[in-house]
């Protein structure tokens, strides 16, 4: 397996750094990234395909959850290190789109919990506590 630079090509190839890609070759390139989405991961085409078992679905449902809780500790974590305010500013929306706006806010949220309350029944519907 060879290395491969940024442009996606073997180092000392003929093609330069600052070459542009023709239409087609940019086109196959973000469509072979593709190849690494997690829908075409064993255990997703496995679970969407119905091959897997309770106990399964109940550990991807458990373990979704717990990544997606995280997700607003991560954002604060990158956003405590970002020194631009315009960039802060932008980020933190998607913390409170996670961990929703308060009780001031929650009728003007659509969607401040909205998936926690989703991984909650998906949770319930599988026979695990929402707790």
């Amino acid at each position: 397996m060879n290395a491969k630079d940024t442009l996606g090509t073997t180092p000392g190839s003929e093609r330069a750094r600052d070459e542009a890609w023709t239409r087609e070759e940019f086109e196959a390139q973000l469509r072979a990234k593709g190849t690494a989405y997690h829908i075409h991961h064993p255990f997703n085409v496995k679970m969407n395909s119905g091959g897997c078992s309770p106990e399964q679905i109940r550990g991807w449902v458990a373990n979704r959850f717990y990544y997606q809780i995280n997700i607003p500790l991560k954002d604060a974590a990158v956003m405590s290190n970002c020194p631009d305010r315009e960039t802060r500013r932008r980020w933190v929306l998607r913390i409170l789109d996670h961990d929703g706006y308060g009780a001031a806010r929650k009728a003007a949220s659509k969607h401040g919990h909205a998936w926690a309350m989703q991984w909650a029944s998906h949770a319930t519907s599988c026979g695990r506590s929402n707790t």
